[in-house]
């Protein structure tokens, strides 16, 4: 070892490899997230997703017009169906498996079996992709059809039907 770097290409900062430390990193985020943050702020947004209809989202009595109400209603059937105070985010995280899913199944498609799984794991560790799959938002199925989209029409333009 010289100069701080060992001879195998990484640092060698307690005798760890980088690709040690990115597995642990991968694991060990999601789970360290359990200070409130803006999570515990918008519970108010969560906690009321639909109007007296049930078809209008509805925050504090005014219209909630500006996302899609896909989420919402989602999030109102699966507190409706567990009456638990946290099942409004239930949804969102399926979405969010949903997303690294397709995330797998695109990266296997266009590079190979690794490449998807790496895909995955990747957005998996994403700090922020777990951290705004917890809450119960529209972002989640926003990304998963947004993903799917993409990987849509990569397809679309391979067999040439564009």
């Amino acid at each position: 070892m010289q100069g701080g770097i060992s001879r195998h290409g990484g640092s060698s900062s307690f005798g760890f490899s980088p690709a040690w430390r990115w597995a642990f990193a991968s694991v060990s985020l999601p789970f360290s997230g359990r200070r409130k943050h803006a999570c515990w702020k918008q519970r108010g947004k969560c906690a009321e997703p639909a109007g007296a209809d049930g078809l209008v989202p509805r925050i504090n009595g005014t219209l909630r017009l500006q996302k899609p109400p896909l989420a919402y209603w989602m999030s109102a059937m699966a507190y409706d169906l567990v009456r638990q105070q946290h099942t409004g985010r239930i949804p969102s995280v399926i979405w969010g498996w949903l997303t690294i899913g397709v995330t797998f199944i695109a990266g296997r498609h266009i590079f190979g079996a690794r490449a998807g799984l790496i895909a995955a794991a990747c957005l998996f560790s994403s700090y922020l992709f777990f951290r705004h799959n917890r809450l119960a938002e529209t972002d989640s199925p926003s990304a998963m059809f947004a993903t799917l989209a993409i990987f849509a029409w990569w397809l679309a333009v391979e067999s040439r039907r564009l």
